[in-house]
């Protein structure tokens, strides 16, 4: 004689396992397709790691001559990858040094597309952050030289890179 109980419970269960499977089911769905629309904008972050890193490498050991110099390599100086800048319109640098004394610019020179420089200029002027535009970020240093004659290191650096 076969026990009829334990066969007739897997009716009901299958109905609510089904149920559950099809939650679970939506809830990884629903999960995966909000984790793929969420955008992370990290150009900012980008434009600011690079800024410090260009200031960390020349003002740590400043050397004017190095600098102002026709041989002076930004990418082999702070060990920077040339090619990143040179085959992406994303990413843009302006290194400048102002002597402090007399207020003359003694080096000014830029990496990348100049384009980016002027949405940078619009907004440190508008003091706001465009989402369509590059990021930038504007960051200085007070350095010396040999002879104790004061400059201002600026470097602004920008990240288009979505």
């Amino acid at each position: 004689m076969k026990n009829k109980k334990a066969t007739s419970g897997d009716i009901y269960v299958s109905p609510v396992l089904i149920v559950i499977w099809v939650i679970v089911a939506v809830s990884i769905a629903i999960g995966v397709i909000v984790f793929y629309n969420t955008q992370a904008d990290t150009r900012l972050i980008e434009a600011d790691a690079l800024s410090t890193k260009i200031l960390d490498c020349l003002g740590k050991d400043f050397n004017y001559l190095d600098i102002t110099g026709n041989e002076f390599d930004l990418f082999k100086e702070c060990n920077l990858n040339s090619n990143v800048l040179e085959k992406s319109d994303n990413y843009y640098i302006r290194l400048s040094l102002n002597d402090i004394d007399s207020g003359k610019i003694v080096y000014d020179s830029f990496w990348g597309v100049g384009v980016i420089s002027t949405q940078c200029e619009y907004q440190f002027k508008e003091n706001k952050i465009e989402p369509n535009f590059a990021q930038c970020s504007k960051k200085s240093m007070l350095v010396a030289d040999e002879s104790d004659r004061k400059y201002l290191l600026e470097v602004i650096s920008a990240s288009n890179q979505k």
